[in-house]
């Protein structure tokens, strides 16, 4: 269909011939095409999954259910035919184990029992079976084969013959499958799934489990009997082969020995090995780092200390010089008299002037100190008086008297104590005890320093 559209000169056909609405045509055809083959590819896979969800339900179904017949029995196993094998007394033939007869005859080759056809009617050629290993040659048969076996006795239980009982309505369920089809099942009782999946397990077990070899020192370290070959299942075997190594003995390190632990551990109880060797030497370095640092510092202690004392040794024999300086000078100034000071012309006239009012000073406080002990030494020789006429005293008792010789002795050490500070004030020095007491009583003599001194009523007095 043609469009005429305006423009600046006049009107104009966009589509003469109707080739755009051919193109939508043609366009929407081939939507409807795809559309259409998009649906019925999508049908198909329904039915597929359909048809796959049937088999796995039916294949599910037959797991844990019967199927229901239509007369509404459900078919009951029979017990198949069972053998019993007896072994034969020794003096009755070559017995051997029930086991060892059956392997035997299992692996005995197939005997064809009649005559074979092909599918165009054709009587097939026998082929004759090939004899096991060790048998004869000659008599190459089954019933040759049968003749040279160990013999057992056997006898057959024919067992019993499968049946059908009635469906367990409580237990009977419906199923639909995709085309609409319904059939009934008898759902199993817990006792029979319980058969069927271990039935299953052991159809797994044997189909795929690996034989392994225990040798003895495995059966020893795992402490129980085993047979020198079992069979492990294969999602077990890891398990196994794990356990199996962990069981290994390996040997431990001398330092590990000297420590107290045994020269083999199990695998397993490595780990513990190495944890109480790594606890060990960590507690040997943490005290080797401790004894270092103790080490360290005492030495800087005594380094410390060392250097203290000899600092203080310096510092005391600095002080001592300096005191023995002072003391030379001040017994050196002391020794200068006032007159010697002026006649040898010592400093200038204002000098000398200071030097005689530091002298006079200097004797003025000397003689205000000699007072003030000659009149405490004056108070302690008034006790002493009153102690000596207390004595003259006849009716003065034991007891009075012994106090009273004490006191009086107490005073002479304190008139004593009194002189040597008087000697002190007045620059003198005085005598030994020694030599106090060799001075005879009433007597007097120099000092080395010569002052002298008087002995008086058991005390040395400072004369001058």
């Amino acid at each position: 269909m043609s469009q005429i559209v305006p423009t600046q000169n006049g009107w104009i056909d966009t589509d003469p011939f109707g080739m755009k609405q051919a193109q939508q045509i043609g366009l929407q055809l081939r939507q409807q095409a795809n559309a259409d083959q998009e649906f019925k590819t999508q049908q198909i896979l329904d039915n597929q999954k359909l048809s796959v969800n049937d088999i796995m339900n039916h294949l599910n179904l037959a797991k844990v259910a019967n199927p229901i017949d239509a007369s509404g029995n459900v078919a009951t196993p029979g017990t198949p035919a069972t053998l019993n094998q007896t072994t034969s007394q020794p003096d009755e033939g070559n017995a051997v184990q029930d086991s060892s007869t059956l392997d035997q005859l299992r692996n005995l080759p197939a005997q064809q029992m009649g005559p074979q056809l092909d599918p165009t009617g054709n009587t097939l050629p026998q082929q004759q079976p090939t004899p096991p290993p060790g048998a004869p040659s000659s008599g190459g048969d089954l019933n040759s084969q049968l003749l040279n076996l160990p013999q057992t006795r056997t006898s057959l239980n024919p067992g019993t013959p499968a049946g059908t009982r009635p469906a367990d309505p409580t237990r009977t369920v419906t199923y639909s499958d995709g085309q609409g089809n319904q059939s009934q099942y008898e759902i199993k009782n817990p006792d029979d799934l319980a058969a069927v999946d271990a039935a299953s397990a052991r159809a797994k077990f044997q189909a795929t489990a690996v034989p392994m070899k225990i040798d003895a020192a495995t059966q020893k370290s795992m402490g129980v009997s085993l047979p020198d070959q079992i069979w492990v299942d294969p999602d077990h075997l890891a398990q196994y082969m794990t356990a199996t190594g962990q069981a290994q003995q390996v040997p431990t390190s001398a330092a590990a020995q000297a420590a107290g632990l045994p020269a083999t551990v199990p695998l397993k109880n490595l780990a513990q090995v190495v944890q109480v060797m790594n606890n060990q030497n960590t507690v040997s370095g943490a005290n080797t780092r401790n004894q270092t640092t103790n080490d360290t510092r005492s030495t800087i202690a005594d380094n410390a200390q060392t250097g203290a004392g000899d600092r203080n040794a310096a510092t005391n024999a600095t002080r001592l010089k300096v005191a023995a300086d002072n003391n030379a000078t001040t017994i050196q100034a002391k020794n200068i008299t006032r007159e010697q000071f002026l006649s040898g012309g010592g400093g200038t006239p204002g000098q000398q002037g200071v030097q005689n009012r530091f002298m006079v000073r200097q004797q003025a406080a000397q003689q205000k100190s000699l007072q003030a002990v000659q009149a405490q030494e004056d108070q302690v020789h008034a006790v002493r008086t009153q102690l000596g006429e207390d004595l003259k005293n006849p009716a003065i008792t034991d007891a009075q008297k012994t106090a009273k010789l004490a006191q009086l002795k107490t005073t002479a050490y304190q008139v004593q104590s009194y002189q040597t500070r008087k000697a002190s004030i007045l620059g003198a020095t005085p005598p030994p005890k020694a030599v106090q007491d060799a001075i005879p009583e009433g007597t007097q003599g120099p000092a080395p320093d010569g002052h002298i001194w008087r002995k008086q009523g058991g005390i040395v007095y400072l004369v001058q």
